[in-house]
This record gives structure tokens, C-alpha cells and sequence, in this order.
């Protein structure tokens, strides 16, 4: 992303690829990028070995970098209202999930990011999930 004198953005596709965890899925990501090219991606991971959990992982203009970091672990299986047929009789027994998430960079090159994860307690009468806040400070991990 480039900034003319007159404070415009421009920007271009300069690298493309995954981010995948063997056996569990990657959803619902948002991109955080600084100045500097640095940034995150962040998600919520799910799967036979995480409950829904907050994570991300580094990136830069060379792509993606180390390890997914679990930011917001789950503690436990989504249990909200869209997936009982009575409150969406649509839902064939799979619940609404992944309304979003967000990440954005600050001045001094840090991320604040935002995902869903299901947290420990409390919970409301007809849902358990939460959002998970994380501030990183970009490293691109190597």
C-alpha cells in the first residue's frame, strides 16, 4: 500500500497464499498490516483438537511466518441458539457462526485484533460465544 502526497492509498496484490492447521479449519480471518509491511492474520480456529479459539499468525510482504498463536482459547463446543430447530428451524443442527472479525494497525506499528472464541464463563440465555481482543506487536516470527 502506497500513500501519494496528497494522502490518497493505492495498493496492489504483492503476494498470495494459505493459512491452514492439519486437520482443523481456519475461518472468518481479518488482515492487520502495518507501515512497515508487517502485520497479522487473524481467525477463529476450530476443529476435532479446539473448541472455537481465537488465533493469528504473522505475515509480511514474503507471506505467512511461524507458528499460529492461540490468542483467546476456547473452553468449550458452541452451544447458541441457531443451532436447535426450534429458534431456526433452518439450521439442520449447525449453528450461525463467524459474524466477523477485525484487525487493524496503529501509528506505532502494533495490531489490534478481534475474533470469536467461545470463553469459559459467563455465558448469555441463548448463546456462549465471545470476542477475543489482542494487541501484537508484529515480529514476523521466524
Amino acid at each position: 500500500m502506497k500513500r501519494d502526497g496528497q494522502g490518497n492509498l493505492s495498493a496492489h496484490l504483492e503476494n498470495q497464499g494459505y493459512v491452514a492447521v492439519n486437520g482443523e479449519s481456519v475461518i472468518f480471518p481479518s488482515i492487520g498490516v502495518n507501515a512497515e509491511g508487517q502485520g497479522i492474520v487473524v481467525f477463529t480456529l476450530v476443529g476435532p483438537d479446539y473448541y472455537p479459539s481465537s488465533a493469528y499468525i504473522h505475515i509480511s510482504t514474503d507471506g505467512v511466518s511461524g507458528s499460529v498463536h492461540i490468542a483467546g482459547a476456547g473452553t468449550a463446543p458452541e452451544d447458541g441458539f441457531s443451532g436447535y430447530a426450534p429458534y431456526a428451524p433452518d439450521s439442520i443442527g449447525v449453528a450461525h457462526w463467524g459474524d466477523y472479525s477485525a484487525a487493524v494497525a496503529l501509528a506505532d506499528g502494533s495490531i489490534w485484533a478481534a475474533s470469536e472464541y467461545i470463553p469459559s464463563t459467563p455465558r448469555t440465555l441463548l448463546a456462549n460465544w465471545g470476542t477475543f481482543v489482542s494487541h501484537v506487536i508484529p515480529d514476523y516470527d521466524r
